[in-house]
């Protein structure tokens, strides 16, 4: 079993939550403002408002923001 076999057996959706943050820290690399990638993360994904802002600050946080 690998290492990420092991990781979404112990949680399904931790594969899904690293993909938007992501997708989140490229986004904002590229020169996109905070408010756009909450945006852009809340239709690409499908997730409400606060979910979307706490990827981006997420994002923020691991970029040295």
């Amino acid at each position: 079993m690998t290492l990420v076999e092991i990781i979404h057996a112990v949680d399904p959706h931790v594969i899904e939550r690293a993909r938007r943050l992501e997708v989140a820290m490229q986004l904002l690399s590229q020169g996109n403002r905070p408010v756009e990638v909450t945006k852009l993360i809340r239709q690409r994904f499908g997730v409400a408002q606060p979910t979307a802002w706490r990827v981006v600050d997420a994002a923020n946080d691991m970029a040295g923001r």
